[in-house]
């Protein structure tokens, strides 16, 4: 008889039946739950979460095949459901709740415990002996240490590993002499827990990596999206009652600017018109006084001796073009502050 024949004799044991059902009517009760993997988790960490969870939230542990068969059947209701098949590998459990998901991973992945190396066990991590004392005294130990090429030393009459050593690399297969090292030297490398694999939240799938992050770096994206939002929508002129005050500040600072470029002489830019004429004069006197000191009139020598120090151009020749850009960046530089000036006044 082939197999893709095959049809099932045994009538469905009725507990399965039962436990399909319940998750279906579960699935159709809440719009939020999690599914975490619980792989290698012990009874007691299960009862810790479980009290944990008390009040926040239904724990469920179904075969990945019952699940599927409940989710099949009520993925007319609610199609997004289907795309959780992907997520039922392994040793999978659902917590139902209608609190928020967010903190509902983060109680999940609060349950942990550190578990010493087994041998045979691929490591995980990279396993590293830190420099330092050992505790311990000379004799089999510093033997199985230096086996393990970890340097030692004995200082007043204790082992000291003398510098940070990668025992264990990962993916790598543990020893039974490197457990042995691990045990010696009290390090427990691994933690065990429940791992949070997804959440569905009223038909919006989260991974596990956006689950977990932490809250001030989605309080940093919320401020840095707000920020951009507002120089879009100043930029642009959209005129919103949050910026409305920022619009009208940025126009104000630009018709006067305009304003003073073109010597428009109006009551709010008179100021800022006549210091742009005197530091244009000034300037236009620091180039005749680099060419021809002595054609500039004896009363404007004196203005010019109150206001700028003009190096004679015999002296230092070398930076002429230097002297022109500084005075040039300190006359761009007042301008922007006298207009600065101005709108606050109107800001």
């Amino acid at each position: 008889m082939s197999l893709l024949a095959y049809k099932r004799r045994k009538p469905v044991p009725p507990e399965k039946i039962a436990k399909v059902e319940r998750l279906k009517a579960l699935f159709r009760k809440y719009n939020k739950f999690v599914i975490f993997d619980f792989h290698e988790v012990p009874a007691n960490q299960m009862k810790m979460l479980r009290m944990k969870l008390r009040d926040k939230g239904e724990i469920v542990v179904i075969k990945n095949t019952l699940a599927r068969k409940a989710l099949e059947e009520v993925k007319k209701e609610k199609p997004q459901l289907e795309a959780l098949n992907t997520f039922l590998t392994g040793m999978r459990a659902f917590v139902f709740t209608n609190d928020d998901v967010f903190d509902i991973a983060r109680i999940i992945e609060s349950v942990r415990e550190k578990v010493p190396a087994k041998p045979g066990k691929i490591s995980s991590i990279d396993i590293i002996i830190p420099k330092g004392n050992t505790g311990l005294k000379p004799g089999p130990a510093m033997t199985d240490l230096r086996l393990a090429n970890i340097p030692t030393r004995i200082i007043e009459g204790e082992l000291w590993v003398m510098q940070d050593t990668l025992l264990v690399k990962k993916g790598q297969r543990i020893s039974s002499h490197v457990a042995k090292v691990l045990q010696l030297l009290d390090i427990t490398p691994f933690e065990i827990g429940p791992k949070v694999i997804v959440a569905y939240d009223d038909g919006l799938i989260i991974p596990r990596d956006l689950l977990l992050k932490p809250l001030e770096e989605f309080e940093k994206m919320v401020e840095e999206a707000a920020i951009a939002a507002v120089n879009i929508c100043v930029n642009t002129a959209i005129p919103i009652p949050e910026i409305i005050d920022l619009i009208a500040s940025k126009a104000l600072m630009e018709a006067l600017i305009i304003s003073v470029e073109v010597a428009i002489p109006i009551e709010d830019n008179i100021e800022a018109i006549v210091r742009k004429a005197y530091n244009t004069s000034l300037l236009l006197l620091s180039e005749i006084a680099n060419t021809s000191p002595e054609a500039i009139p004896e009363s404007l020598k004196s203005l010019m001796s109150s206001a700028v120090q003009v190096a004679p151009a015999e002296a230092q020749p070398e930076v002429k073009e230097e002297k022109k850009e500084e005075k040039k960046e300190e006359k761009k530089k007042e301008e922007e502050e006298e207009l600065s000036g101005l709108a606050a006044l109107f800001g």
